[in-house]
């Protein structure tokens, strides 16, 4: 954190199985990481039927229908930094 102004806080998310997000922001932008097993897990959790998925394809349309999902819960869970 070389500008200060930057400000770094960790939340933990309430969502999925509580992962740790980071919430940089400084006057330019607002970063917001969380690790990749986390994120993927959440994408699994939020998939409706699991059980219905038989093809990679299937895997993929159901993937990318809940990405928005997971995206916006992470914001959710970052709004109140």
């Amino acid at each position: 954190m070389s500008d200060p102004t930057e400000k770094e806080v960790l939340v933990i998310s309430r969502h999925w199985d509580h992962p740790m997000i980071t919430v940089r922001i400084n006057s330019q932008k607002i970063e917001v990481e969380m690790d990749v097993k986390d994120f993927c897990k959440a994408v699994v959790a939020e998939i409706p039927h699991p059980f219905l998925t038989l093809t990679r394809s299937q895997l993929e349309k159901q993937v990318l229908k809940v990405l928005d999902t997971v995206l916006n819960k992470v914001k959710e869970s970052t709004a109140h930094v």
